[in-house]
Order: structure tokens, then C-alpha cells, then sequence
């Protein structure tokens, strides 16, 4: 029983133990009562009184008995809901610092891949230039042969009519250009045909650099998809032998931080106390009291050493940072030779898919060709047999349609293969049976189907023995 419900238990039984023994003499009192003799009708009216009193008393004690009883009852209830609830707690503490652990362990997985020029860069790149004013490397469109005329001519025409508003002068420069003579609109449209022929052509080498870069891209991510694969499965291979956690890697190139006038004090002080065969904790604790207890001119030494320190920092730190700014701007020129060599290698991708699709369109226009070419197939001529799958397949397509009535026909196609797949060769053996059965049937009538064709086919004459005839 918890502590509290043994305190709550001692403290209820007292009043009881005291109200039992109140009622153990009234007892002997109701004995004595009845045993002592009668002395009188007042005496008699006395005793009832007393003995109803005590009557009450008893049952009034009785009936706090039973609620002391309850209310400790109670109390234990509770005790055990908050116990059951406390576990719950700790049960999802546990669970929640193991998922913690877990990212934490997921955390220190390092890829090491080359990440591919991303085309969203380059646009995003862009988009920053375009807000902060810098010039965009987007091409822009020709003007159109009336936009050049209102270039050329709109100062002329707001010095003619200054007072003129935005919308005003819109409709004069329309007016005056439907105005002007097709002979003199004529250098404009030459001038916008050819700034026209000019754009295409680039557009054209923009959207199939764009469309190279897309290929390339394609085929990176693959590749940096299976070598991050393989990655985190060595990862986790390395994590599963290995469950001690592993440092965090340090630049060996940083330069070390500048220590103090108490850590200089201290390395000094330190080994003294060891020679003492005191304890660590104590060691560090007594260092702290005599490191406090000298005065400005006792620690000037050690301060003026943990200064000197502290611009050896400062000067090595900026050499580190100084080589790094040199690290990364090569690191920069570095990815934009390696962009140049990418978009190389993009176009030359490219080329080659092109080179395959354009192989590809001609066997298959050849293939059509042939196809064209071919005698019309004889209705007669017997239909190739079935395979064992296809046999599965019609069997039980049904099947599946009625197990799974909302699927589309690829996901039912989907399961039959997979359930092909997992039978065994005993399971497949009735529709291999079937298939072999079907096959002997063709190849049966097959050979009818020959032997009649060269019955009813007439035998004609070569071209020679026709022009000999002629």
C-alpha cells in the first residue's frame, strides 16, 4: 500500500479503535445494568436515557467507520489512476527520446555527391539581377515596325503638344502612323523582319540549350540517386557495427582559440596539485578559490600571456578567413568552367538522343513500309496459339475485376502478372498443358492451311520463259 494510504488508514483507525472502545463499555455498562439491582423508577428512566445515548454514539460511529472506509477506498483509487497515468508518461517520454535519438543519428549522415548546375539557379540568379536593378540576360523581343516609328517620332510629337495626356498622345501617334505613306513604313518592317530572324535563331539555341540542360539533368539525378542510395545504406551498415556516436569533424586549418589568464594559471598550478593525489573535482574547485584570491598585479602574468595568445588568434584567424574568401572564389570559377563543360556535354547528349530518335524514325517508317508492302492476310490462315500467361490471364481476369471492382484495366493487368509471377511451376503447369495442347493444334492446322494454299495457288512462269513465249 502507497505511504499516504497507510498514513490516511492509521489516522482513520484511531477514532475507530476509540469509538470500539466506547462501545466495549457500554457493553459492560449495559451488563452492569442489567445484572446491578433496580433502585427505583427514576434511576430506571436514567439508565434507559443513557443507554439510547450510547445506542446513538455507537452508530454514529459506526457510520463514520464507513465513510472513513470509502474516502480511504477513494484515495487508493486515485493513487493507482495517477500511478497508471504516470507510467503512461514515462512510457511516452521513452518513446519520444528514442525518435530523437533516431533523428539525431539520421542527422550525421554526410552525402558526399556533386551536385548538377541546376537550371533554377541560373533563373534565380535572374530573378535576384531583376530586382535589384542589374541588367537581365533574357532575350527580348524585336519592336514591331510601328513601336520603332513611335521611338523615333514620340519626343517630336510631345514638343508639338506638350499639354497632351498619356492617352491623348496615344491616339495622336496611332492617328500619325496610319497617316504615314507604305513607302517610308517600308525600312521599319525591313529592320523588324531582320531583328525578327535574329531572335528566333537564338530563341531556337535558347530553348534547345534549355532542353539539353534538361536531358543532362535527367540523367545526373539518376546517377546521384543510386550513388546517395548506396551512401546511406553503407551509412547505415557503418551505424549498425559501429553504435558509438561519431564526432563532429573539425577544420584542421582553423586556428585554435585564444585561451585565458585562469586557464594559463591553471595549467601551471595544475600538476602541483596532482602531486597532492587530490581529486578532480577538487583540483578544479581549489583552483577557482586561489584564482580568485590573487589580486591584479599576481594575475598581470598570466593575463598578459592569454593577450599575447589572443593576437595570435586574431592574426592567424584572419590569414584562415582570408584563404578560405581564396578557396571559395576558385571554388566558384571552378563551377562555372564546369557549367560550360556541362552544357557541352548536354549538347552532346542531346545530339546523340536526336541521332537515336532519328534511327529509331527510320526503322520504324521502314517497318510501316514493309508492313504496307505485305499480301493481305488470308481470313483462312489459322491464328497463332496463346501462351500459358494470356491462358491465366482470360481465366481469371474475372476474378480480379470482382475482388477489385473500381480498378482501371493497367492495375488489373498489374495483378495478374504479380500473381503469375508468385505461383510456383506445379501451379502453372495446367495452362502450360493448355498452351502446349493449343500450339500442336496450330502447327496442325497450319500445315493443312500450306498444303491447301499450294493446291489452289497456280504455278506461274518466270519472266524469261514470258519474253521467250512473246
Amino acid at each position: 500500500m502507497p505511504p499516504r494510504a497507510k498514513k490516511l488508514a492509521h489516522g482513520v483507525r484511531a477514532p475507530i479503535a476509540t469509538a470500539l472502545g466506547e462501545n466495549n463499555s457500554v457493553e459492560s455498562e449495559k451488563e452492569n445494568i442489567l445484572i446491578g439491582p433496580l433502585s427505583g423508577g427514576d434511576d430506571l428512566e436514567l439508565l434507559t436515557r443513557k443507554l439510547e445515548t450510547l445506542s446513538v454514539e455507537k452508530d454514529n460511529a459506526l457510520k463514520l467507520l464507513q465513510v472513513r472506509e470509502a474516502e480511504l477506498e477513494l484515495k487508493t483509487t486515485e493513487e493507482q489512476r495517477l500511478q497508471t497515468l504516470l507510467e503512461t508518461k514515462e512510457e511516452e517520454q521513452r518513446k519520444l527520446a528514442e525518435r530523437v535519438r533516431k533523428l539525431e543519428k539520421a542527422k550525421e549522415f554526410r552525402p558526399t555527391i556533386n551536385v548538377p548546375v541546376n537550371s533554377s539557379a541560373t533563373n534565380g540568379s535572374q530573378d535576384s539581377k531583376k530586382k535589384n536593378g542589374a541588367k537581365s540576360d533574357k532575350i527580348k523581343k524585336p519592336l514591331s515596325p510601328f513601336m520603332m516609328w513611335c521611338k523615333e517620332h514620340r519626343h517630336q510629337l510631345k514638343k508639338e503638344h506638350p499639354e497632351a495626356s498619356f492617352a491623348e498622345m496615344s491616339r495622336l501617334i496611332s492617328e500619325k502612323w496610319k497617316s504615314v505613306p507604305e513607302e517610308e513604313k517600308v525600312p521599319f518592317s525591313e529592320r523588324y523582319e531582320i531583328e525578327k530572324a535574329i531572335y528566333q535563331k537564338l530563341i531556337s539555341q535558347e530553348k534547345r540549350e534549355a532542353e539539353a540542360m534538361k536531358l543532362f539533368q535527367d540523367e545526373e539525378n539518376k546517377k546521384n540517386a543510386l550513388e546517395l542510395l548506396e551512401q546511406y545504406l553503407q551509412f547505415k551498415k557503418e551505424e549498425e557495427n559501429d553504435g558509438k556516436k561519431k564526432k563532429k569533424e573539425k577544420d584542421p586549418e582553423k586556428p585554435k582559440k585564444p585561451t585565458s589568464g585562469f586557464f594559463v594559471f591553471s595549467n601551471k598550478r595544475r600538476p602541483q596539485l596532482l602531486e597532492e593525489k587530490l581529486k578532480i573535482t577538487e583540483i578544479g574547485k581549489k583552483l577557482g578559490e586561489e584564482w580568485k584570491a590573487l589580486d591584479e598585479k599576481q594575475r598581470e602574468p598570466y593575463e598578459i600571456i592569454a593577450l599575447e595568445d589572443k593576437a595570435r588568434y586574431a592574426k592567424e584567424l584572419e590569414a584562415y578567413k582570408l584563404k578560405k574568401a581564396m578557396e571559395l572564389k576558385e571554388a566558384e570559377d571552378q563551377d562555372r568552367e564546369h557549367a560550360k563543360v556541362v552544357k557541352i556535354q548536354a549538347l552532346q547528349l542531346l545530339k546523340h538522343k536526336e541521332e537515336i530518335d532519328q534511327v529509331k524514325k527510320t526503322l520504324k517508317d521502314e517497318k510501316m513500309k514493309k508492313k504496307r508492302s505485305k499480301a493481305p492476310i488470308d481470313p483462312n490462315k489459322p491464328k497463332k496459339p496463346p501462351t500459358s500467361y494470356l491462358l491465366f490471364t482470360k481465366e481469371n481476369r474475372k476474378l480480379v475485376q470482382q475482388q477489385k471492382p473500381g480498378a482501371s484495366f493497367s492495375e488489373i493487368n498489374a495483378t495478374l502478372a504479380i500473381r503469375w509471377q508468385e505461383m510456383s511451376d506445379e501451379e502453372k503447369q495446367p495452362w502450360v498443358d493448355k498452351a502446349a495442347q493449343a500450339r500442336d493444334e496450330y502447327n496442325k492446322a497450319l500445315e493443312e492451311f500450306n498444303c491447301k494454299k499450294q493446291e489452289v495457288t497456280p504455278v506461274t512462269n518466270s519472266p524469261v520463259e514470258e519474253q521467250s513465249k512473246v
